[in-house]
């Protein structure tokens, strides 16, 4: 994953020499020598990606490569840090402070110019071609989507499965289950999404739910989710019995059509807890499965499975043609024929199909074509748990800056609806993104998202409230684990299970260079104040945890990038959170106790996110408008007073949605024209709110 990284590293240091940075702190020569090496060693990092599928030695080497390039960025935000602390106080060169931090930086910087020089040494033992890499030019318009292709030769499939929902199920005296059992990749889900979308099965059944299950077969998720399905809103934490009641309630008398789709549970006594909630619906409610596993047909299924068969080469080749072609009408007869010689190597599998009719699109040489054809990627041996071979070339044709990008969503369960603003917003804190002349990372990480969609690696979309939600299929997910398990970036960016002090000290012993953590329990019971080890964090998230007050220490994560803290009942934050020089987005939203953020929080330079809807605030921070950087403000609470007034919001470039209160405090056209809204182009949503007469 050190590709793109590499080029936001070179980027930096040409920044820091530029900048006269590196004279500041005495560091100027290391900083050009490490620009020299990281350039030499980029030179070859295209080669030895493709290479490492077959030699241990170089993927190891890689793993090491992507440690070494972090740990030179630690250092680099240190500088950027102490640098800004130069400035806002105005320290000399021989004050005490900068005398410490070069000393201690100097020694760091000089264990890591003999751990690259080690690198760039060893490199020479695998004679990797060197490759210009180009930056690649902007790829699609920002706002590109593309529409699905029409499904091919599985009509036959979906009339036969709704005959047997509709005519056979309504005999059944419990409620019948059908599982459509096949091969991961060969469209279990977009069937049984044509079964679900069928004219005949929505009036036949008067209430349809759908619900992914994938690994996690938990009685609890599963009838939330199921729940939340028919009510079409999300809930909060609730116990198992009331939830059971709640279903029931929910499904009494409805001849309800039920979809749980990805299923792995080969627990009996898991499947039979759910099934006894599922009885209460009426005569002809059905149930309907999709699995990879024939053991699971006869644990859930009371009809006889439906084992889906390989799509036709000529269906193929048309789902194929539609994703590399498009509309064209004329295309070239030897790309034609390349073309349905990859087909034949997709073996029936739509899947793969589609994913390289993605990857070729935009591609119209012929050897471009025939090098996906005659790769060796197809010989690999393969096994019923590996990667389907026209998914690995996919990945491995990707430009370096997507690789990282694509294998980054590993880190989501399967089956996860992911935000894409969320992803974008994690991207950027792990610095995965490349500049492009003017464009923002944003744009930039939005032409990332659409390059992979276009490629098939991301399907499902779904636009809610200005927001996108997307999946990714299993077998993609399967392919992203691989990629992301192959580096190094695997073990220090993850989601953990921490439940008190004693499972917090073991990560602090053995994960002391964690760059990302989530917590998906309750936490409150441990202190804060062991974050302060974690040096080199670039993503916390510590929503909805109960935290009622947040430890100083953790100004000390001079790293962090992404701090959710949303959803707790702290009533304050501490002044130290302001000295985060590098913070890109913090969230506080439904922080329902925060009456005030930091006076100083407009030192926060970096920062281009900032989240407080549901927060009771009674005034704004003052001068928010010097986070010149700031591109979403959920909430503006207009002031009287210089430095709280409206005009405050001039100089933000901002986009999405922004809530503005209080205009009552506006005395005049004048002060309301300061604003500049009429020059933001980027906001969707602009809700504006007087207090009293006006």
């Amino acid at each position: 994953m050190a590709g793109a990284f590499l080029q936001v590293l070179l980027d930096d240091l040409t920044f820091f020499i530029q900048g006269e940075l590196g004279l500041v702190f005495g560091f100027e020569k290391e900083f050009k020598k490490l620009s020299s090496m990281f350039s030499m060693i980029q030179a070859v990092l295209e080669d030895a990606q493709e290479k490492q599928l077959k030699y241990k030695a170089i993927k190891n080497w890689l793993q090491k490569l992507n440690v070494a390039a972090y740990e030179v960025d630690d250092i680099l935000d240190d500088c950027k840090t102490e640098a800004a602390r130069f400035k806002q106080a105005v320290l000399r060169h021989y004050h005490p402070r900068t005398i410490t931090f070069c000393y201690k930086v100097g020694k760091r910087m000089k264990e890591m110019m003999e751990k690259l020089d080690a690198i760039a040494e060893e490199r020479r033992n695998f004679h990797l071609d060197e490759r210009i890499i180009e930056r690649q030019a902007a790829r699609r318009q920002t706002g590109f989507v593309l529409t699905e292709p029409k499904v091919n030769g599985r009509d036959k499939e979906e009339d036969e499965i709704v005959k047997i929902l509709i005519n056979n199920a309504s005999d059944s005296e419990e409620v019948p289950v059908l599982p459509i059992l096949g091969m991961g990749g060969l469209g279990k889900t977009t069937l049984a999404q044509m079964v679900f979308n069928d004219q005949r099965v929505t009036e036949h059944f008067n209430l349809k739910i759908w619900v992914c299950v994938s690994d996690d077969f938990d009685e609890k998720r599963l009838i939330k989710a199921i729940v939340e399905s028919i009510e079409g809103k999300s809930l909060g934490d609730m116990d198992l019995a009331p939830l059971q009641k709640k279903l029931q309630e929910l499904l009494n008398g409805k001849r309800y059509f039920l979809v749980l789709d990805d299923v792995w549970n080969e627990d009996q006594e898991k499947w039979d807890n759910l099934r006894a909630v599922l009885k209460i619906g009426a005569s002809g409610a059905s149930i309907l499965i999709t699995t990879r596993l024939e053991k699971i047909g006869s644990i859930m299924g009371t009809l006889q499975l439906y084992q889906l068969s390989n799509l036709s080469q000529e269906d193929c080749w048309l789902l194929f043609k539609q994703r590399a072609f498009g509309h064209q009408t004329e295309t070239s007869p030897k790309l034609m024929e390349i073309g349905k010689e990859i087909v034949k190597k997709c073996g029936g599998v739509p899947l793969a199909a589609k994913t390289l009719g993605g990857l070729l699109c935009l591609k119209r040489e012929e050897s471009e074509w025939e090098h996906v054809r005659d790769s060796e990627i197809w010989n690999l041996p393969q096994d019923e748990n590996s990667v389907l071979p026209a998914l690995r070339l996919s990945y491995h044709h990707l430009p370096l800056d997507l690789r990282q990008c694509f294998a980054y969503c590993a880190v989501f369960p399967k089956g996860t609806k992911i935000e894409k603003e969320y992803l974008i917003a994690l991207w950027m804190a792990h610095s995965f993104l490349l500049s492009k002349g003017n464009m923002e990372l944003e744009d930039v990480g939005n032409e990332v998202w659409n390059e992979l969609y276009l490629r098939s690696f991301f399907q499902e979309i779904e636009v809610k409230s200005g927001k996108t939600y997307f999946k990714m299929h299993d077998l993609i997910h399967d392919l992203a684990t691989s990629m992301f398990s192959a580096s190094a970036s695997s073990r220090s960016i993850r989601q953990i299970n921490v439940k008190d002090d004693e499972d917090m000290m073991f990560i602090v012993t053995d994960y002391k260079d964690m760059m990302s953590i989530g917590f998906s329990e309750v936490v409150s019971s441990y202190s804060p104040s062991l974050f302060k080890r974690f040096v080199s964090l670039r993503v916390l998230n510590l929503s909805n945890s109960e935290f009622e007050q947040l430890s100083s220490s953790v100004g000390d994560l001079v790293n962090l990038r992404y701090f959710d803290l949303s959803g707790n009942k702290i009533c304050s934050l501490p002044k130290r959170l302001c000295r985060l020089q590098n913070l890109q987005t913090l969230d506080l939203h439904n922080c329902q106790s925060l009456s005030c953020l930091p006076k100083q929080i407009s030192k926060l330079g970096s920062l281009r996110n900032l989240v407080f809807d549901h927060c009771p605030l009674t005034a704004m921070p003052p001068r928010i408008g010097l986070l010149t950087c700031l591109k979403t403000l959920s909430y503006f609470l207009v002031g009287e007073r210089k430095g709280y007034q409206l005009g405050e919001l001039r100089n933000l470039n901002l986009r999405g949605a922004i809530s503005i209160t209080h205009l009552e405090r506006v005395k005049n056209d004048m002060e309301a024209k300061e604003a500049n809204l009429s020059a933001k182009a980027n906001l969707h949503s602009l809700s504006m709110s007087w207090d009293g007469p006006h």
